[in-house]
């Protein structure tokens, strides 16, 4: 529940700058220091037991290696800059960007067919007559 709480704070926080023109400004705006998802989760009274900074510095390092956020510095500097990542004061957190997926690529039937050379439209092998292919798009 409060990875959950975490992650919907840094979106939301995200959405708010994803509407100033500004890119630079927009950029820094979407970042979420750990006081303030801090604040944001015992205000809401989310946890039955006291959290500190460095528990909910925990969580969001969880989700940053995990692939779901990413960290930087309050100076700018990134995580993988940073000497000391206990310093709790100067994270600061963001939803990760989505990268396109080449894995995909890999499950078309046609990169693997070992007749890909042969293959042509209106030819005896043909993307129409192609089990593997109907398969693929059948999936």
């Amino acid at each position: 529940m409060l990875r959950t709480a975490c992650l919907k704070y840094v979106q939301d926080k995200a959405d708010a700058a994803s509407h100033i023109l500004d890119p630079l400004i927009s950029r820094n705006s979407s970042y979420a220091s750990v006081e303030e998802i801090h604040r944001f989760i015992s205000n809401a009274k989310l946890c039955t037991v006291p959290l500190n900074e460095s528990d909910v510095k925990t969580i969001l390092d969880a989700l940053m290696f995990g692939g779901e956020l990413e960290m930087r510095r309050s100076g700018g500097r990134t995580d993988l800059d940073a000497p000391n990542t206990s310093d709790v004061s100067s994270a600061m957190y963001r939803i990760a960007p989505r990268t396109p997926s080449l894995a995909l690529l890999a499950r078309v039937p046609c990169t693997i067919c070992p007749s890909r050379l042969d293959c042509r439209p209106g030819g005896a092998i043909s993307p129409t007559n192609c089990a593997y292919y109907k398969a693929f798009l059948e999936f």
